[in-house]
């Protein structure tokens, strides 16, 4: 989670206006900060997924 976290703010807060500054992209009604936070609720929702997954299939297998 640290290391992921890690990478969300470099590419929040130093790819982000990069690419927004070269026009290969475009965000109207968000900021560095709210993209930080939108890419961290998403790797949380991803992870929870996957841990219920794989107890799933562990049961499963048994």
């Amino acid at each position: 989670m640290v290391l992921n976290i890690l990478f969300d703010l470099f590419q929040a807060f130093v790819m982000h206006p990069i690419f927004e500054w070269t026009k290969i992209y475009e965000v109207n009604h968000i900021n560095s900060i709210g993209l930080f936070f939108l890419m961290i609720s998403i790797a949380i929702i991803i992870y929870l997924y996957q841990k219920w997954q794989d107890e799933a299939f562990k049961d499963e297998v048994r």
